[in-house]
């Protein structure tokens, strides 16, 4: 189980790469099968943490005709009595999260890949600024605000430090990239530790957990009752006493 939760995709939206490098995948290709072979337009709305961008690589991969990374999987056997499939395709692929799109000369680019015929379907080209890091406090505040919600269904509350959401706001930060990065490190530094401690903890010694600073890293735990700070703290004062002895 170790081995296989060292090898969870989290963060990776490469269906190649998630494949190439031994990443677990549930096997979804028996609706891109559907999808391709329905003859129906669709459009994908932007429901968070929908799979989307991973959607959009294993379609890239299957038109690109790269029948390798789809061997044991449910599509491989849809297509085996189809005679066209695995060709490879020309594929357009528009990333509007680099910064080349976030400029005002977007449909001089757009003019510079797209064909005549293609450009002609575009009614009007939406320029988006990146976001600055006053933004993404509030993009954070609104991700821990729906944790929050999580945890009341619970009985539990949650606290950040001001330290702790200073390193969230800098490590989530990525100019050219949105508000993906945040989500991310929400889940990385906070919930995957989350998960553990009400799992270790099914009798919780306190309904308040606390997400702080502790060496460098985000440590979350169970906010301790005011005795036991205050016996911390003599501690603490206690050692640091015997320190400036020992200097002396």
């Amino acid at each position: 189980i170790s081995g296989q939760l060292r090898k969870l995709p989290i963060g990776i939206q490469s269906f190649e790469k998630i494949r190439r490098d031994g990443f677990i995948y549930v096997d979804k290709t028996s609706y891109i099968y559907k999808l391709v072979h329905s003859g129906i337009p669709y459009f994908l709305s932007r429901p968070r943490r929908f799979g989307k961008s991973l959607l959009v690589s294993t379609l890239k991969a299957y038109w690109e005709g790269k029948k390798d990374l789809f061997s044991g999987l449910a599509i491989e056997q849809l297509e085996s009595h189809n005679q066209d499939a695995w060709q490879s395709y020309p594929i357009f692929h528009f990333d509007f999260s680099r910064d080349g799109y976030q400029k005002a000369n977007a449909l001089e680019e757009l003019k510079r890949l797209m064909s005549p015929e293609l450009l002609n379907r575009i009614d009007d080209v939406v320029v988006f600024d990146a976001l600055n890091k006053k933004q993404i406090a509030s993009i954070l505040d609104i991700q821990l605000g729906e944790l929050v919600d999580r945890l009341a269904d619970k009985n539990l509350t949650i606290s950040v430090t001001k330290k702790a959401r200073e390193y969230l706001i800098q490590n989530g930060y990525e100019p050219s990239m949105g508000a993906r990065p945040m989500r991310r490190i929400i889940q990385k530094e906070i919930e995957d530790q989350l998960s553990l401690l009400l799992l270790e903890n099914p009798n919780p010694p306190s309904n308040n957990i606390v997400v702080d600073m502790v060496k460098q890293a985000v440590k979350v735990e169970f906010d301790r009752p005011e005795h036991e700070k205050a016996a911390k703290t003599k501690k603490t004062s206690k050692k640091q006493t015997v320190s400036q002895i020992g200097d002396i």
